[in-house]
Formats: C-alpha cells, sequence, structure tokens
C-alpha cells in the first residue's frame, strides 16, 4: 500500500508540475503585435507579399527581445508617415521591393536607437530621406535599386552640387554604417561625392552604375577600411585604378558589366596592388573571352568565378596563369566550354571545380586527372554522352561528383577510380537498371567504399540507391561469386 501511494502522489505531483510549465511558458509568449495578413514566425513579424499599401497599425509596444524583424517586403507602399513603427522595438526592417517615394523625417520615429539594419532596396526614392539620419546605431543600409543620382560636378570640387546621396545624411551615416549598397542602371550617372564620410566602411555593393569611368578619388575615405567591394551591372569600360590602392580588399566582386569591350576591362596591372590581400574574385558576366594575364599577381587568392563568360577554349597559358595563385574554388559555370583544358592540374591546390551548364559531350582519357586535392566536382547539366572508363584517376580525394541533367544512360565505370567518393549526385539521367551493373556493387563491397546514389532508375521503379545496394545482389555473377 505504501508503495501505491508513494507512486500516486509522485504522478499527482509530475502532473501539478507538467500543467504549471504549461500554463507559465502560456503566459511568458507575446502576442504577435500586428494583424492579419502579417503574422508572427519565431522573432520575425512577417507582412512580406501580401499587397498591403500602408503600415499596419501595431496593437502594443512590441519588445526587441521578443521580435527582432520586421519583414514587410514586396508590398505596394508609397509612404511612410510619422507613426508607421512608433510601437516597435527592433533591430531590422526590411521595406524592399516597394513603391515608397517618400519617408516622412521622423518617419522611422520610435527606431532611432534600436535599428541596426534597413533594406530600401528596389523603391522609388530619388533622394536618401532625411530620416535615416536619426538612425544612430544603423549599420548596414541597403538603398539599391532606387533612382538616386550622384554628385552633379567634379569629385573632389568642394563647390560640387549636392546630390540624391544628402550631405547631411550620409556625414551622419558615417559615424557607424559599415555596410552600404546603392546604384540604378539609369539613374547613377554620377558617383556620390558623400561617400567620403563612409570612414568605416567594411561593405559596398554597387548595383547599376551608368558610367564609363570612375573618378581616382570614388573611393577615397574609406580605402584603408573596406573589405568587400561589388560593383554590378556597369557600363564601365575598363575596371577602375584606384582599387589596387584598395590595400584591406579581400573580395572583389565585377559581375554583369554590360559594355562590350569585354577583355579589355581589365588593365595589364589592374590588381597588382591586391597580391598581399584578395582571396575572393568574381567576373562573372562580363564578355571576356580569355583568362586576363593580370590574375598571376594575385597570390594569395582562394576563390575564383568566370561564370557566363565566353570562354569557349582554354589554353595552357590559361591554367599557367592560374597556377601563380592559391585557388582553391575555380567556377568555368556557363562559359559554353566544348573540352575541359587538360591543363587544369596545373592548379595544384584546387579543392571544388565547377563545370557545369556548359557544352561538354565526353570526357576523354587526360581530361580529368592528377588533381590530388580536388574534393568536389560538378559536371551538371552538360550534354555529357561519355566519360572513359580511365577517365578521373588519380583524384583522390574527390568525394562529391555531380552528374545530374547529363545525357549520360549508365553509371560511368571512371567512378571506379575514386577511392574516396561519398556522394555520386545522377538525378534526372536516364539510368538503366540491369544486372551489368554488377562492377559498382563488386567495386563498393571489394574497395570497402560508402557511396550515396541520388538518383532514379529508368529501367525498373526504384532508386539508384536502392537498386545498387539490394536488388543487384540478386544478380547471377554476383550470386556465383557470393558476394553478400
Amino acid at each position: 500500500m505504501g508503495r501505491e501511494y508513494i507512486y500516486h502522489s509522485l504522478v499527482v505531483f509530475m502532473l501539478v508540475s507538467l500543467t504549471i510549465k504549461i500554463n507559465s511558458s502560456q503566459e511568458t509568449v507575446e502576442p504577435c503585435p500586428a494583424s492579419l495578413p502579417c503574422k508572427c514566425v519565431g522573432n520575425t513579424i512577417n507582412c512580406y507579399n501580401n499587397d498591403l499599401t500602408t503600415i499596419s497599425d501595431f496593437s502594443f509596444h512590441a519588445n526587441q527581445d521578443t521580435f527582432h524583424t520586421l519583414d514587410y517586403s514586396l508590398n505596394i507602399v508609397t509612404n511612410i508617415d510619422i507613426k508607421a513603427f512608433v510601437t516597435l522595438d527592433i533591430s531590422t526592417l526590411l521595406l524592399n521591393w516597394n513603391n515608397i517615394s517618400y519617408i516622412h523625417p521622423w518617419g522611422f520615429k520610435g527606431l532611432e536607437r534600436s535599428l541596426k539594419y534597413l533594406d530600401l532596396s528596389h523603391n522609388n526614392l530619388k533622394t536618401l530621406p532625411d530620416a535615416i539620419a536619426l538612425l544612430i546605431n544603423i549599420v548596414s543600409l541597403q538603398v539599391h535599386g532606387n533612382p538616386i543620382d550622384g554628385s552633379i560636378g567634379k569629385l573632389g570640387d568642394d563647390n560640387h552640387q549636392d546630390d540624391g546621396f544628402i550631405d547631411s545624411v550620409m556625414y551622419s551615416l558615417g559615424k557607424n554604417i559599415t555596410t552600404f549598397s546603392f546604384g540604378h542602371v539609369d539613374a547613377l550617372r554620377h558617383w556620390p561625392y558623400t561617400l567620403r564620410h563612409f570612414q568605416q566602411l567594411r561593405n559596398l555593393k554597387v548595383i547599376g552604375l551608368n558610367m564609363e569611368f570612375m573618378h581616382l578619388k570614388s573611393f577615397y575615405g574609406f580605402d584603408k577600411t573596406i573589405k568587400s567591394l561589388s560593383i554590378e551591372e556597369a557600363n564601365l569600360i575598363r575596371i577602375p585604378e584606384e582599387i589596387e590602392h584598395l590595400s584591406y580588399l579581400e573580395e572583389l566582386h565585377i559581375n554583369r558589366n554590360t559594355y562590350s569591350l569585354g577583355d579589355e576591362l581589365l588593365g595589364e596591372h589592374t590588381f597588382t596592388g591586391l597580391n598581399a590581400t584578395l582571396k575572393t574574385l568574381s567576373l562573372s558576366f562580363d564578355n571576356l573571352t580569355e583568362i586576363p594575364e593580370t590574375l598571376k599577381y594575385l597570390k594569395h587568392l582562394q576563390n575564383l568565378s568566370f561564370e557566363g563568360n565566353d570562354l569557349e577554349f582554354l589554353t595552357e597559358h590559361s591554367m599557367e596563369i592560374l597556377s601563380h595563385t592559391n585557388i582553391s574554388y575555380l567556377s568555368f559555370k556557363h562559359c559554353q566550354l566544348k573540352r575541359i583544358p587538360s591543363s587544369i592540374p596545373l592548379v595544384e591546390r584546387l579543392n571544388e571545380l565547377d563545370l557545369s551548364f556548359n557544352r561538354l559531350v565526353t570526357i576523354e582519357n587526360r581530361d580529368l586527372q592528377n588533381m590530388a586535392n580536388l574534393e568536389v566536382l560538378r559536371l551538371n547539366d552538360n550534354p555529357l554522352k561519355y566519360i572513359a572508363d580511365g577517365e578521373m584517376i588519380g583524384l583522390y580525394s574527390l568525394y562529391y561528383l555531380n552528374l545530374t541533367n547529363t545525357l549520360l544512360i549508365n553509371v560511368p565505370k571512371a567512378i571506379h577510380n575514386l577511392i574516396s567518393l561519398e556522394i555520386l549526385d545522377i538525378e534526372n539521367v536516364p539510368i538503366d537498371c540491369t544486372c551489368e551493373l554488377s562492377w559498382l556493387k563488386r567495386w563498393i563491397i571489394w574497395y570497402d567504399v560508402n557511396v550515396e546514389f541520388y538518383g532514379e532508375c529508368e529501367t525498373v521503379d526504384q532508386s539508384l540507391q536502392s537498386y545498387v545496394h539490394d536488388r543487384l545482389l540478386r544478380c547471377p555473377d554476383l550470386v556465383e561469386q557470393d558476394v553478400g
């Protein structure tokens, strides 16, 4: 009886404790301050993509400990009034992809101290709003996609005309701002002189630049602090020489340059000053037809992308240029390649190679060999029909191979040379699953490899993974050898 009593008491105690915890947790959960169609998900008040024309009335003061972000992107808001955010205490505000053309000078009232990240990109602002100057702790501001023009006058001239990047606002931002994006493919015809106030700037992104040249003092004021620079959708004839004076630059992205000169975008010594710091370089969709000679100066370069250029044929000299660098990631995605450069092994430290979305039909012997450090290889989305059995010798570290969306009909026997293979991604490939794949099972067992196959059989209703590891064991030659 004593044991039953103790057991009963213990159960009652646990149920009461559980009830108290549930009630306590319900009491501490703060209700969502926004009405439908907005919802609260985790730390975010989500009003995304609801065709809203005004900022909702928030029912009470939303504590920053509970809600960090208000996502009001992809709506049709045109104006921000003085009462829009007075009951909020958030650190991140997303207003991108609206049609905002006016923000009241006190439009961010209530957020003066809490707001750190503000996204106003892709709106209809023609000047930087005065309200932003009151955000004393803001560190990240995005205004690209707004028709804001820069300084109309000679850069560096104190008598220049004021522009859409208002001097007083930029001066206030300059105390804390570390990340800034601006630009418009039509409206930005003059570089903002007032950028000189951003003396803490680390990351600068220019998206849309309707200029052929940039002034040598374009980066004055933050040339010793900036670490990441992106210039996209520009009409530049040449990369400005001033870039080589950005002595702490680690990332440089020059993408989608629309000027037709392509290879003339880069001078012979464009990157000579970045040798000690630059680690990531993207030259995507820039109308290049060859590997720029100037890259040989970038001894510490680790990541390089040529995506979207017309590099139909790559010479041995091209790879010799890259052999002087420290590249571990290299992308030739969307480059119209018909053959794999046989001299790629010259890039000795290569860990990841992306050859996807090209025009590769066959991979012959010695096309992909002797890259001892290569771990990831992407050959997906090529009209690839044939891989030689003796290919991929010397890829001792390769653990991921992507062959999705190719025209292969069999698992290539060349993979038996990949002793470290862990994943073969061969989705959307019509694999003929028959007992002719017995070699694959023998290879797996004899060499004790553990490979995951992503893909489906064309001839049977079964995944390739299941077919290889289960059904192949019933094939006559494997049964006779008692491989299982």
